[in-house]
């Protein structure tokens, strides 16, 4: 349905949202609820497709900015404005708490579309590059807000803590944005809004983590403020000049026994979100829900622990970073960290879990994922009933293999036709078969 009437139904959804008036500085109640509904019907953005090009050329984020600046239009944003001085504006707008009933929606839709961007999206051929970049920053902003209160957040107020956990999830989509230019703008804002307090903060994410595993519990002790960690660790991870520190305050060992902990009581684990999604089977077949699993954020604690470990990984993996290389290559933690990460990717998990789990065993040499033919092909590749060929190497190892396969496989390994005849023929034990020998 989204795609036969896509852009008629983006069109008339971003109108909607962008055209209001205040009456006596209130939101006229109808108003307020059709903006609503406007904003739910505008979480289509969570899936791809080509909606999302109409979600664009409709000046999506003019309408996102009306819902969060009052007046916005009198904004004045200009080319001229400095990281810091965009930041200064950003926090008067947001302590003007303008609409706190639709910011998590607003968090929700412009981090979907981040997700859902193209690498070489432009928001300067959109004309969008302004109010883009400062969208980007008061969702930074309010992310890096919810990282300070740290125990202070409050989970009992439903409208503040929808508004943390949804900007803590779209921080997260705009860093890991296929758009380079969103990524890289995400990164810059929160890497410069941290400045001197990003690793007092970063050391209260490792503390409070850390405390869930060693306390022996069997439930978060706050589903929220472990959202907004685990969240803000995987963000400043992927920021080089925080993931030595994380490294170096033993994050990665933190976040693993996290994975060993939730893998143990995932049963007695509820749904991460606090954002008003559809929540009865009836709300969701009406928003196009297709799959489960894109509805059950179940396994989001996991996925966002991963993410975290993922980067530490690649961190640590990379050509500069061999000090921190080797906290993660001793082997009581290697052992570790491929026992935990193969249960997960061959588990009844989510998809996203299991991919980023397929995705950091590769930095270790395991490769895919397990397939239940797997034990037969390793015996039809040790069963040497069907080879005709015997690869002898200088080690004093030997392989057997099959000419024709080999040959559509990697016919270099074949060799010519001299060399083939210099080899030396050997009769199997079984009648009516020889098996070439080939030194290499």
């Amino acid at each position: 349905m989204i795609n036969i009437c896509s852009e008629p139904l983006v069109k008339a959804t971003v109108q909607t949202m962008g055209k209001w008036f205040l009456n006596s500085g209130k939101l006229e109640h109808d108003q307020m609820s059709l903006l609503v509904e406007a904003c739910k019907l505008a979480l289509i953005t969570r899936w791809e497709g080509t909606h999302h090009i109409y979600f664009w050329k409709y000046q999506i984020s003019e309408a996102l900015l009306s819902l969060v600046v009052e007046n916005f239009r009198s904004l004045s944003l200009d080319y001229h404005l400095s990281l810091e001085e965009e930041i200064s504006v950003a926090e008067k707008v947001l302590n003007a708490n303008f609409l706190p009933s639709l910011r998590s929606y607003v968090w929700d839709i412009i981090g979907f579309l981040a997700a859902h961007c193209e690498e070489d999206f432009d928001s300067i051929c959109l004309g969008d590059e302004l109010r883009l970049n400062f969208l980007v920053t008061c969702a930074c902003l309010t992310f890096s807000r919810s990282v300070q209160k740290g125990y202070q957040i409050c989970q009992n107020d439903i409208m503040s803590a929808s508004q943390s956990e949804s900007a803590s999830r779209a921080v997260l989509m705009m860093i890991y944005s296929p758009s380079k230019y969103i990524s890289t703008r995400a990164r810059a804002t929160l890497s410069f809004i941290l400045g001197e307090d990003g690793e007092q903060n970063l050391n209260s994410l490792v503390n409070f983590l850390s405390y869930i595993p060693s306390s022996g519990g069997y439930v978060l002790p706050n589903v929220l403020q472990t959202t907004v960690c685990l969240v803000g660790l995987a963000c400043y991870s992927s920021i080089t000049q925080y993931a030595g520190f994380v490294l170096r305050n033993k994050g990665f060992e933190i976040l693993l026994s996290f994975c060993s902990w939730y893998q143990r009581n995932r049963g007695n684990i509820g749904e991460s979100s606090f954002a008003p999604y559809p929540q009865s089977t009836s709300e969701k077949r009406i928003c196009c829900w297709v799959c489960p699993e894109d509805w059950d954020n179940k396994d989001a604690f996991l996925l966002y622990a991963l993410l975290a470990l993922a980067e530490l990984v690649n961190h640590s993996f990379s050509e500069q970073n061999h000090a921190q290389e080797f906290s993660i290559k001793r082997e009581n933690v290697k052992d570790r960290l491929c026992t935990t990460l193969q249960e997960i990717r061959d588990g009844t998990y989510g998809s996203g879990p299991r991919w980023y789990a397929a995705h950091i065993l590769s930095y270790l040499g395991y490769y895919g994922f397990q397939d239940k033919l797997g034990k037969r092909l390793i015996g039809a590749y040790e069963d040497e009933e069907c080879s005709d060929m015997r690869l002898l190497f200088a080690s004093g190892n030997s392989v057997s293999v099959n000419k024709i396969i080999l040959a559509v496989r990697c016919p270099t390994l074949l060799p010519p036709e001299e060399g083939a005849r210099s080899g030396s023929m050997i009769s199997s034990e079984k009648p009516q078969r020889t098996v070439q020998e080939i030194r290499m």
